[in-house]
C-alpha cells in the first residue's frame, strides 16, 4: 500500500506543481527566450555573426555567472541576475506548492500510510525529479533554438569577451560544467530551502535562499557551493580560480544529511496543532 501511494504522489505532485504554477514556467521560457537575444546582441555588437553562435555558447552564457568580485575603493558590488534568478527559480515553485499541500492532500496520505517518513522522503524524490524536469527545459531550449548551427563553443568568442579559456577542457569537463554542478547543485539548494520552510516558515525560507545566493556572488569560496556553478570562477576555464572538482562529494552528503533532517522533524512535528495553526 505505502508503495502505490508513494508512487501516486509522485504523479500527483509533478502534475499538480505545473497546473498551478503554470505561470512560473511561462516566465523561465521567456527569460531563456531574453537570455538567447542578449547573447545575440552582445556578440553580433563585438563583430561576430550570429552563425558563429552554437548551442554550447548559448549554455556558457546562461552559466557563465560572475567575475570574482575584489572590493576595492569605489568599487561597486552589482548582482548578476541572471544567475540569481537561475538559482531561485525552482526554490520559489517548491515552497510555495510545499507546505500547502502538507497540511492538505499530504496530511491525508500521513494518516492512511501510518508512515510520517513517506512523506518527507517522496518530497526529497520529487523535487529532485522536478529539478531534472526544469533542468531539462533549460537544455531542450538550447538544442531546439540552435537546432542546425555549430555544436562545437566558439573559444575565441569567449576568451576575447570574457577571458574564459576552453582549450584544455575535456568532454567530461563539458559535462561536469554545464550539467552535474548546475543540477546537484539546484538539487541541494531546493531541500535546504524546503526544509527551512516546512521547520521555520515560507518568508525566512526566501529570505535565507536570497541572502546565500547573494553572498555567494560577493565571497569566491568553495564553501558557498553557488562558486561552482560559476564557469566565470570555474579554474578549468580560468587559473587560479575554484576547482569545481571537489564540490561533488559535498553536494551528496548535505543532500543526505537535509533528507535526514527532514525525517527526525516530520517524526516529532504536532501536525494537528500545526493545522489548526495553518487554518486560522
Amino acid at each position: 500500500m505505502r508503495n502505490r501511494i508513494f508512487l501516486r504522489l509522485i504523479r500527483r505532485d509533478t502534475k499538480e506543481v505545473f497546473r498551478k504554477n503554470l505561470i512560473f514556467i511561462v516566465f523561465l521560457i521567456i527569460f531563456l527566450f531574453m537570455e538567447n537575444m542578449n547573447l545575440r546582441n552582445t556578440f553580433t555588437d563585438m563583430g561576430y555573426s550570429v552563425k558563429d553562435i552554437g548551442i554550447f555558447d548559448f549554455y556558457v552564457y546562461l552559466f557563465r555567472g560572475m567575475k570574482v568580485y575584489t572590493p576595492e575603493i569605489g568599487g561597486r558590488f552589482e548582482i548578476e541576475m541572471d544567475w540569481l534568478i537561475l538559482q531561485i527559480f525552482p526554490v520559489l515553485i517548491v515552497i510555495s506548492y510545499l507546505k500547502r499541500d502538507l497540511y492538505q492532500m499530504g496530511y491525508q496520505t500521513l494518516i492512511k500510510a501510518g508512515s510520517r517518513k513517506l512523506w518527507w522522503n517522496e518530497k526529497c524524490l520529487w523535487i529532485c525529479e522536478f529539478v531534472l524536469m526544469i533542468y531539462g527545459i533549460i537544455y531542450a531550449f538550447g538544442f531546439i533554438n540552435y537546432y542546425g548551427c555549430r555544436n562545437t563553443i566558439n573559444k575565441s568568442l569567449w576568451e576575447e569577451s570574457y577571458g574564459i579559456i576552453f582549450k584544455n577542457c575535456s568532454h567530461m569537463d563539458f559535462i561536469m560544467m554545464f550539467v552535474i554542478s548546475q543540477i546537484l547543485n539546484a538539487m541541494f539548494m531546493t531541500l535546504f530551502i524546503s526544509l527551512i520552510s516546512i521547520t521555520v516558515n515560507e518568508i525566512i525560507a526566501i529570505v535565507v535562499c536570497v541572502f546565500i545566493n547573494v553572498i555567494t556572488l560577493y565571497y569566491t569560496t568553495p564553501y558557498l557551493l553557488g562558486n561552482n556553478t560559476m564557469i566565470l570562477r570555474n579554474s578549468i576555464c580560468i587559473m587560479g580560480k575554484i576547482n569545481i572538482n571537489h564540490c561533488y562529494i559535498t553536494y551528496c552528503i548535505l543532500v543526505v544529511l537535509a533528507i535526514v533532517i527532514g525525517n527526525i522533524y516530520i517524526e516529532k512535528c504536532d501536525f494537528r496543532n500545526a493545522e489548526t495553526r495553518t487554518r486560522e
